[in-house]
């Protein structure tokens, strides 16, 4: 049996596999997902302690905009209950972020806690062979392109909302 050896070091973040060459490969298949979480925590702990969260008042008036923005073209625009199905509902021709908007969407209607966090996003796109080049990033510019926002913060693992400018985009893309 032949053996395989793969190391990265990424400021000291080092990853190492050395096994069977069918183990490393296998390893080396899920390196996007391994790369995402380290990011992501390299990216936590770099970050001040400030957590982003909205006033109550910025929360009404999001909210008004939601229920407004959800009660137009209703029918057209109600989340199916199984993912494929949602995604079937959009144009062919989607963006990275078009596909982790939608996605998020979905998981937060899906949740029972109107949120999603980027893992859940992430896991629903495996699921059905989507993947993205980075989502955590992908998300964090929907954030900053005001399509998402942060509701709270448990420790590092933040917990997001699609706006109703994301829903808005999201009527944009339907077939």
């Amino acid at each position: 049996m032949s053996s395989a050896k793969v190391k990265i070091n990424v400021h000291t973040g080092e990853l190492e596999f050395e096994d069977s060459e069918n183990f490393v490969k296998e390893q080396m298949d899920n390196l996007e997902s391994i790369v995402d979480i380290i990011a992501q925590l390299y990216v936590d702990e770099t970050e001040d302690e400030y957590e982003e969260t909205i006033d109550e008042e910025q929360k009404e008036v999001e909210e008004h905009k939601l229920r407004v923005i959800v009660e137009k073209d209703k029918d057209n625009f109600e989340v199916s209950s199984t993912f494929g199905e949602w995604k079937h509902k959009f144009n062919d021709e989607l963006t990275d972020a078009d596909k982790a908007l939608l996605t998020a969407y979905f998981v937060q209607i899906s949740s029972g806690e109107n949120e999603f966090k980027t893992k859940e996003v992430n896991d629903t796109l495996k699921e059905h062979g989507i993947k993205l080049t980075n989502p955590s990033r992908t998300l964090d510019r929907l954030t900053e392109k005001k399509l998402t926002f942060q509701v709270r913060k448990a420790g590092k693992i933040k917990f997001l909302r699609v706006s109703a400018d994301g829903i808005a985009h999201l009527k944009t893309l339907i077939r």
